[in-house]
């Protein structure tokens, strides 16, 4: 069962649902997936190469949507004092959207690919450990309903996902 498929998408309060994940353990998760997808880029050939960094874009953009969309506004309300914090993790989504960018647009034939892939990798780590490290304990003992938010952001992944099926 993947992360999208965890979160009923009944009406009944996030709470009743034993399944549904907190958000943060939720982005948590998709972190682990993206730095696995950058892990195996590094040992594959190129073929799948290509088909990983087809996958690692997509997910990054994605990843990036719901938390501007969903999480990014609650934590600005949640943490009124830490507004250059969350901030900080926009431009870094702009920086790593450059990158993504310039991937969607190129291919292995290019010989900055793997060095691009590896420049986003690099981007990707630092962004999540400053998340994973700075922002999500602060939200963790913030006023927030990690819940109701984990599963307003599986919702807006299904529906993404949908859009390009």
């Amino acid at each position: 069962m993947g992360l999208s498929e965890r979160v009923s998408e009944s009406a009944a309060p996030a709470q009743a649902a034993p399944d549904v994940l907190d958000a943060l353990t939720l982005l948590e998760e998709e972190h682990r997936q993206i730095l696995k997808l950058f892990h195996e880029f590094e040992t594959a050939d190129v073929m799948r190469k290509t088909r990983i960094v087809d996958w690692i874009c997509r997910t990054l953009r994605e990843h990036a949507q719901i938390e501007e969309e969903i999480l990014y506004p609650a934590a600005r309300d949640a943490l009124v004092r830490d507004g250059d914090l969350i901030d900080d993790t926009g431009t870094e989504h702009a920086s790593i959207k450059v990158l993504v960018g310039r991937l969607e647009h190129t291919g292995p034939a290019d010989e900055h690919y793997d060095a691009l892939v590896r420049v986003l990798a690099d981007y990707v780590k630092y962004h999540l450990e400053e998340e994973e490290q700075q922002l999500f304990p602060r939200l963790r003992v913030a006023d927030l309903d990690l819940l109701k938010i984990g599963a307003q952001l599986s919702l807006r992944r299904n529906e993404l996902q949908g859009q390009r099926s």
